[in-house]
């Protein structure tokens, strides 16, 4: 009744039926849009305000406040890199072994105190080189106490800088701690360069070197003279025909006899393997000094299971009638079979003989020592030089003896 009033108002008014429809759609629509509207401002979480001076007690970002699941840490194994230091004082702070003869045996000690107010407890050692051993007993180290802890050092037949060793002490639960080690291999008197290098350039160089300078240094402070060089008299860089006692030389060596493409002197003799320079030092009567070139080549290994790393031995002097012995370092005689083990020395040279006395063990306990002879022969005199044979059943290796014999009557 009341649509076909209104209805009737409208016509009145000029309205038509389809525009009154079209009206009642439009307010239709306009209220879902309202509503909608209310109920999306409704669901949306208030604002957190901030009161002047303090903070909110909720987070902005919900999410930032879950904190992330972190598994426990795994448990530390003794000598790990992230253990705590140990609270131990080295006295010295490293082994000083000075300058080793060649061939030689040197034992230095050390002090391990725990400065700390816990027993510590000590594994044991590990070593950087095979050359040297360590002797210390490990256990429980108290507070204050300290215990010794000593290395011995077996130096090759190779004057050579011993400075990169180390032993290392490990603990229980604790970082290791490292000592180092400096000392050098050398005779009496040393040279430098230690070794000189023929072919500058690499082996594959056809070209020799036949002249340079040669600085020789005394190792224990007692002064020399230089008496000859490769069985000339010496040149010195100063020019002085014969200079005074010093403990420092320099000398020119001077191969020129020999062709620079061949190798060889006008009798078809080669560069010799070794330069050799006489000194008035009553422990360095002769130096040897390498003369590195493609013919001396350390020779491959083969089928051999030993081997030595040593190229040469200088000898004591001796006096006139009498031996020396000196011992060679073998590496793979322990695993060796019977035909493979060295059962004889032989010397290439009218001027000394050379024989096996026997096999030891090395102090590291992997390598054997064979223990040789060396007897001049009883007419000769000064300095000699040639190669020896070791030889086992199978095999045979060159290894050159250079030496030294008195005068008779000398000291």
């Amino acid at each position: 009744m009341q649509v076909s009033a209104l209805q009737s108002r409208f016509h009145r008014r000029g309205l038509s039926a389809n525009a009154i429809l079209s009206l009642v759609a439009v307010g239709a629509l306009l209220l879902v849009i309202i509503y909608l509207f209310t109920s999306m401002n409704q669901d949306r979480p208030k604002r957190q305000t901030t009161p002047a001076g303090g903070s909110s007690s909720a987070p902005s970002n919900p999410a930032s406040s879950i904190a992330p699941t972190i598994p426990p840490p795994a448990p530390l194994s003794a000598g790990d890199e992230d253990d705590p230091v140990a609270l131990v004082s080295i006295l010295p702070e490293g082994f000083d072994f000075g300058v080793m003869k060649p061939g030689s045996l040197t034992r230095r000690t050390v002090e391990l105190r725990n400065d700390s107010t816990s027993a510590i407890r000590i594994l044991g050692t590990k070593r950087t080189c095979s050359c040297t051993t360590v002797e210390m007993n490990p256990g429980l180290l108290q507070p204050g106490a300290s215990m010794p802890l000593t290395a011995v050092m077996a130096a090759d037949l190779t004057p050579k800088d011993k400075n990169s060793v180390k032993v290392v002490v490990q603990y229980e639960d604790l970082a290791p701690t490292t000592i180092s080690i400096k000392g050098v291999i050398s005779h009496a008197v040393s040279s430098l360069p230690r070794d000189i290098r023929m072919h500058p350039r690499g082996y594959e160089d056809l070209t020799y070197r036949t002249e340079g300078l040669l600085t020789l240094q005394s190792m224990d402070g007692q002064p020399f003279q230089v008496t000859l060089c490769a069985g000339e008299a010496p040149v010195f860089q100063s020019g002085a025909t014969s200079p005074q006692p010093s403990i420092s030389q320099i000398i020119r060596w001077d191969m020129s006899a020999y062709d620079r493409e061949t190798g060889l002197d006008e009798s078809g003799e080669r560069i010799p393997g070794f330069l050799l320079v006489e000194t008035d030092h009553p422990d360095a009567p002769v130096i040897a000094v390498p003369l590195n070139h493609k013919i001396d080549r350390i020779q491959t290994r083969g089928e051999r299971p030993w081997f030595f790393l040593d190229r040469r031995v200088v000898l004591d002097p001796v006096d006139p009638g009498r031996s020396v012995e000196f011992l060679l370092p073998v590496n793979g005689m322990a695993s060796a079979s019977a035909d493979d083990v060295v059962n004889a020395v032989q010397a290439d040279s009218t001027k000394f003989k050379a024989e096996l006395v026997g096999i030891e063990p090395h102090v590291d306990g992997k390598r054997s020592n064979l223990r040789v002879r060396v007897t001049p022969s009883p007419d000769h005199q000064g300095v000699f030089m040639d190669k020896v044979q070791v030889m086992s059943p199978n095999h045979s290796v060159s290894f050159t003896v250079i030496g030294s014999v008195r005068e008779p009557g000398g000291s």
